[in-house]
This record gives C-alpha cells, sequence and structure tokens, in this order.
C-alpha cells in the first residue's frame, strides 16, 4: 500500500509493519518517543506500539503488512544477515536505525575508501560516543567491525563473481595490506 501520509492520532494495529518512506519527511511518534523521518528510511511498526505521524511534509509511504509469526520461520534463516536482526528485532523506541540510516548508506557507497567513525558521526548528525554506543546497540557491531564486514563482503563476491586476485580484491575493497584482509577475511 502507498498513500501520502497526513496527521494522525495514535492508534495501534493487529499486525506488524514494514514501512518505507518513499520521499518527504517528517516526525513518526512511538510511544511517544519521536523519530524525524526522511526519504529512504526504513522502519518496522509493532502492533502493539501506539504511533502516529506528526509534521508530514509531502510524506508518502509504502506499508508491507505481516504477521510477526512469519518472520520467527525466516529468522532460522537469515539470522546472520545484517538488516535482519536490526529491522525486525530493534525495538522501535531505537533511535538507531533511523540515525544512523545515513552513516550506513555513506558506508555502502564508499567502502573502498578511508572512513573514520568520526566522519560517520557526522552523517548520522550525532556525538561520535552517542554513534558509536547506538551504532552497537542498533547492528550489534561496532562501526569499524560493521565496515570490514562489508569490506570482506565485497571483496569475496570480488574473487568469486570475477575471479579477482585476493591482493586485488583486497585492495579495491578498502584493505591497503593484503595480509591484514587475509587475517580479517579467517
Amino acid at each position: 500500500m502507498q498513500y501520502e501520509q497526513e496527521d494522525h492520532v495514535p492508534h495501534c494495529h493487529g499486525f506488524d509493519e514494514i514501512v518505507f518512506v518513499l520521499k518527504g519527511s517528517g516526525v513518526h511518534v512511538v510511544d511517544n518517543d519521536e523519530y524525524p523521518l526522511i526519504r529512504g528510511d526504513v522502519f518496522v511498526v509493532r502492533d502493539s506500539h501506539a504511533h502516529m505521524f506528526n509534521h508530514p511534509k509531502h510524506l508518502t509511504l509504502a506499508n508491507i503488512i505481516y504477521q510477526r509469526d512469519f518472520f520467527h520461520e525466516l529468522k532460522k534463516e537469515f539470522a546472520d544477515s545484517k538488516g535482519f536482526k536490526t529491522l525486525f528485532e530493534t525495538e522501535p523506541r531505537s533511535i538507531g536505525l533511523v540515525k544512523i540510516s545515513s552513516a550506513i548508506d555513506y558506508m555502502e557507497k564508499n567502502y573502498p575508501e578511508e572512513i573514520s567513525v568520526n566522519h560517520l558521526a557526522n552523517k548520522a548528525d550525532m556525538a561520535s560516543s552517542t554513534f558509536r554506543r547506538i551504532f552497537k546497540q542498533t547492528t550489534g557491531l561496532t562501526p569499524t567491525d560493521f565496515l570490514i564486514h562489508l569490506r570482506i563482503e565485497k571483496a569475496a563476491k570480488m574473487i568469486l563473481q570475477k575471479n579477482v586476485k585476493i591482493t586485488d580484491a583486497s585492495l579495491a575493497s578498502g584493505f591497503w595490506n593484503s595480509s591484514y584482509f587475509t587475517r580479517k577475511f579467517k
């Protein structure tokens, strides 16, 4: 379902939903906590949490409604998937997913470059110490470990799909030392 969001009164559903912000901006209020929204955000609204949207400015959403029991079965298969736990197991009150999404997006687009935690914190518009804490709470990894995992994943794809040499793949994915890449890959 896709629709332009208007101001609402707090409400609950008898189902969970995945919400994609397609365009615009606004504020999502969940159990009296406020989360700013912008295009590209994705979040889950659980059936037991009262929520509403404030100050929508051309806020266009797409919703996927689902029963949570369905994801308990998928959890076995996708438990190690980076985004699965973050999206489906993080409580909606966690400001983390919304705040760190721009930093994760930046890492995914710029993983071969040198990226500092301070730069990522700026992307998330957070103090560095707060960013580190919320990033870890939200993803289960430190920002540095997340970036290392991302780089290893990209290097492995190069090696497997493009038959690239290990040294070349490690350099192309942001590792400046192939022996460090090898240690981390193991």
